[in-house]
């Protein structure tokens, strides 16, 4: 299914945990500027980021942040970082980090267990693990299939 940009599509097929029969009309992200979606539906505490395409994370960096969230339900991604493009899938404690086919943005969604107001630090942080602006050469570049890393846990 494809989506044009201003057109009103279900929030749920944004990012899976909005929740079904929800719209909006979405905006583009801009470099250094992501798109923030937040849900505090089910008991849960969601927020997930999709950032432009020209936004490239420092791997090392992000993965260090990610590794502090702590006790998460689901952090999921397709993150671009300055070597390549990465899935990254971890609920509760076990964590896949593979690469990725996907290449139009870069996607976080991370659910939590309880209420947080730390949403506003956290995408700053995230900020911070991008490296600078770059143009989006890797969206054509062959996946590697046999690359794998760990996160940190604690």
């Amino acid at each position: 299914m494809a989506w044009e940009k201003g057109k009103r599509i279900p929030t749920n097929l944004i990012i899976g945990f909005l929740g079904a029969g929800k719209t909006t009309t979405m905006p583009s992200p801009t470099p250094r500027k992501p798109l923030r979606i937040k849900n505090n539906e089910l008991g849960h505490d969601a927020c997930g980021w999709i950032f432009h395409v020209d936004d490239a994370f420092d791997r090392d960096s992000l993965l260090d942040l990610l590794g502090y969230v702590h006790p998460v339900v689901r952090l999921k991604g397709v993150i671009r970082c300055e070597d390549n493009w990465w899935s990254i899938n971890r609920a509760k404690d076990a964590t896949s980090f593979t690469p990725a086919a996907y290449r139009r943005d870069s996607r976080l969604e991370i659910i939590l267990d309880r209420r947080t107001a730390g949403w506003d630090e956290f995408e700053g942080k995230l900020i911070e693990c991008l490296k600078q602006p770059v143009k989006a050469d890797l969206l054509h570049s062959p996946s590697p299939t046999t690359a794998h890393a760990a996160l940190p846990t604690s």
